[in-house]
């Protein structure tokens, strides 16, 4: 039987954090009380699939890692299946990024906008965001790797970086 390579990978979300998800129409806000990883092996071969499930302290639900977002913005644009804004902004002006709560700025396409001015930091949410093309990102997060250091949440295969690829895993 070939060895699993890679297996498991750290869940996106911990115990204690706050996730949100749908419930009949109604987003749930929840905190994670318990993680459980699956690791199955249905191929047979060295790659495997691993599903995380997430218990609550709210209710008795059990959900997958696919059903959970990290904001509601987040949630929403999962839905959605695209970028909230439908139409990429034009400039920063009159946008609201260093929200002492948490600037969520999940699913939001921010390409081409010049956001060295912009502070971004431990309570920013960019899963789904995309900077691809921006013209500028402050200098203490202008690599991929500073980037994903400092935010509070991004998704590696939806969060756009600068070069319009995905900004990858850590």
């Amino acid at each position: 039987m070939p060895v699993l390579t890679n297996k498991p990978v750290k869940p996106k979300y911990t115990v204690g954090d706050t996730v949100f998800a749908f419930d009949s129409g109604s987003i749930l806000q929840l905190t994670i009380v318990q993680v459980q990883i699956i690791v199955t092996n249905p191929n047979n071969d060295s790659n495997g699939l691993q599903t995380n499930y997430y218990t609550f302290s709210e209710n008795s639900l059990k959900l997958s890692e696919a059903q959970l977002a990290s904001s509601k913005n987040h949630l929403l644009g999962k839905a959605k299946g695209a970028y909230l804004n439908d139409v990429p902004f034009e400039s920063v002006t009159g946008l609201q990024f260093d929200n002492p709560g948490q600037a969520d700025l999940a699913c939001f396409n921010l390409a081409g906008l010049d956001l060295s001015a912009v502070v971004i930091n431990a309570n920013t949410i960019a899963d789904g965001m995309s900077l691809d093309g921006n013209a500028g990102l402050p200098t203490a997060v202008d690599t991929k790797s500073e980037f994903r250091a400092v935010v509070k949440s991004y998704d590696e295969n939806t969060t756009i970086w600068v070069d319009g690829n995905p900004i990858g895993r850590s």
